[in-house]
Parts: C-alpha cells; structure tokens; sequence
C-alpha cells in the first residue's frame, strides 16, 4: 500500500464522514436533537478515543446550558 499525505488522510476523512451522515436520517437526528434538549440532564460514557469524544460531547452541551456528565 503506497503512503498516504497530510491532504489524503483529510480527504479520505471527509470521505468516509460524508457516507456516515448520507446514512442519518433528518428525522432521527432531529429526534435525538429533541431528546437531549427536553431532558433534564445527559449522561455520556465511552473507554478511550470514544470516551474524549464523550467528554468533548458533554463540555458542549455543558456550553449550551444543558447539564452533562
């Protein structure tokens, strides 16, 4: 397998970004959407990468006024 650059590791990034989004419905994200806004507080949990993901996701929320751990 060749080497990849900085900009095709971007690009194949965005790529693989794209196609999960395409697989997301409007109606369900506006579901989740609405879900955590009418709860009263938000519990996230995840090991590794996906746990500073979690983190990440919860200090946003916290920024948006909607209490998370």
């Amino acid at each position: 397998m060749p080497s990849m650059n900085t900009t095709q590791y971007l690009a194949e990034i965005i790529k693989e970004l794209t196609q999960s989004t395409s697989l997301i419905s409007d109606d369900e994200a506006e579901k989740l959407v609405n879900g955590i806004l009418e709860s009263k507080k938000v519990f996230v949990t995840g090991a590794g990468r996906s746990g500073f993901m979690a983190k990440s996701f919860a200090m946003r929320m916290m920024h948006m006024g909607i209490e998370s751990n």
